[in-house]
């Protein structure tokens, strides 16, 4: 566990704690930081099955692994043609919420991102019947590296 502090800590760890390593000021620590892999999401947003698409829709990505601190990888709003982008998305499995009125959201299936690059999403919000629903599916995705390496 890294903490950084004016002056070092006085007070020693409590019992069964992870150890800490104090940075303090004005005395330079080496930090490496490792980058993992990640995916480029486009998602568009339909009314329906092949219908058409939903402009100024907001939209918000959330997922069980997020970064300490986060509750949702983000809040985007569809352009006019209902698209919107997530960049530097981990490899992780996501959802999507999205307004249905009257301070009710609708939550989508989940999405497993595996592999580094692009995807397509397309996320339907189908509002036809009494009990509206959120389908979300992957279009297109990027190759499985392993696949080709597979004799």
């Amino acid at each position: 566990i890294l903490q950084i502090a004016a002056k070092a800590p006085v007070d020693a760890p409590r019992k069964g704690s992870a150890p800490r390593r104090t940075v303090l000021l004005h005395q330079p620590v080496r930090l490496d930081f490792v980058m993992l892999p990640a995916a480029t999401v486009t998602v568009r947003v339909k009314d329906r099955p092949g219908w058409w698409s939903v402009k100024n829709r907001k939209v918000i990505v959330r997922g069980r692994e997020l970064p300490p601190g986060a509750s949702v990888v983000g809040t985007f709003t569809t352009d006019r043609e209902g698209m919107f982008v997530v960049e530097d998305v981990p490899l992780k499995s996501y959802w999507f919420t999205a307004a249905a009125g009257r301070a009710r959201s609708l939550r989508s299936n989940e999405l497993k991102f595996t592999n580094p690059g692009r995807y397509e999403v397309e996320i339907v919000f189908d509002r036809r019947w009494r009990k509206k629903k959120l389908t979300a599916r992957v279009v297109s995705s990027p190759p499985d590296p392993l696949a080709s390496a597979k004799p």
